[in-house]
């Protein structure tokens, strides 16, 4: 399953100072929150299986053809033998998972990884919860959508560690990254970095 941007035409999209910054074996997508017609970009998290775990999973690329969407990528952890989403997700204020993790498929995690990226219906993205919150507290309090991801490493425009080697256990070193953010303005970034292109990025790095 990935995150995919709320059902905009390429045209539109591409129409609205999208920006792609290509580097030395990364990149940046910068995304408007506002396209130039006035609509609002709300990030839209979405199953690419027909069920949750289903065996007609698909690639993000695969499913950005078949939806016809501008910008998908992965956008949570699942479990890479029955692809079921682990941690928190919400789709559309429902709550597809409610697991908090307390290891990765049998390696522990530390106090700070696995935590859940949320979206509002403004399209506001924070992380403002710990793993062990339930998913019926996060759509009381207005998320529409949240997938659980590894570290958070800004917030509100703050290195949040000091040192990230730290906290990070599971995926140290410098694999393939992805970081999903968003800027003061609204817009939204995505940074892209694989270990086909480079040897990857510590968090440290990033």
């Amino acid at each position: 399953y990935g995150v995919q941007q709320t059902e905009v035409s390429n045209q539109e999209l591409l129409g609205s100072s999208v920006k792609i910054d290509t580097y030395d074996g990364y990149k940046i997508v910068t995304i408007p929150q506002k396209l130039s017609n006035g609509r609002r970009i709300v990030p839209h998290v979405a199953l690419t299986s027909s069920t949750v775990g289903g065996n007609d999973t698909m690639s993000a690329l695969s499913y950005a053809n078949l939806k016809g969407y501008s910008v998908v990528i992965n956008g949570g952890l699942f479990n890479t033998q029955t692809k079921v989403p682990q941690g928190q997700t919400i789709i559309n204020g429902i709550s597809i998972t409610n697991s908090p993790m307390t290891d990765d498929m049998g390696t522990s995690i530390s106090d700070e990884e696995c935590y859940p990226l949320t979206c509002n219906k403004y399209g506001v993205l924070s992380t403002p919860y710990t793993r062990t919150i339930d998913t019926s507290t996060m759509i009381s309090n207005g998320v529409v959508g949240a997938v659980t991801g590894w570290i958070t490493l800004i917030e509100n425009g703050v290195r949040k560690y000091a040192n990230y080697s730290t906290v990070e256990i599971v995926h140290t070193g410098a694999p393939s990254r992805q970081v999903i953010g968003q800027y003061e303005d609204g817009d939204y970034f995505i940074f892209t970095t694989t270990s086909q292109d480079r040897t990857g990025m510590t968090y440290d790095a990033i």
